[in-house]
């Protein structure tokens, strides 16, 4: 109960951080990607798991159990190591290393849309 409520509460950050990453003309695309990814993830978590818990005998349901909160919890490590590694102030080492950033425009960004 308590990873569902910390998922549901980091959402919003989440679905923030990967649209501001994107440029404005791809913010629909992204969005789509970031969904479908999220369901078809969803999905497969409900099949996958369901599938290691599908007995009705104590013993087994509680070994399924124990293997998909086992598979869950690697998932969720590599994922963290993945973000950390992916960072734009961490290198592979774990140092860091100045963060680029771009100039600013002298153009306001609705300047810059096209219509």
């Amino acid at each position: 109960m308590g990873a569902a409520t910390g998922a549901a509460s980091t959402r919003a950050a989440r679905i923030n951080a990967t649209l501001s990453s994107v440029d404005a003309s791809r913010t629909g695309i992204a969005s789509g990607v970031l969904n479908s990814a999220r369901q078809v993830g969803g999905m497969l978590g409900v099949a996958v798991f369901g599938y290691l818990i599908r007995d009705t005998a104590p013993q087994a349901f509680m070994r399924g159990m124990h293997v998909s909160i086992g598979i869950s919890v690697a998932l969720l490590l590599f994922g963290t190591i993945l973000c950390w590694l992916g960072h734009p102030t961490r290198s592979l080492h774990g140092l860091m290393t100045p963060l680029q950033v771009p100039p600013l425009s002298s153009r306001s960004w609705r300047d810059q849309q096209t219509y």
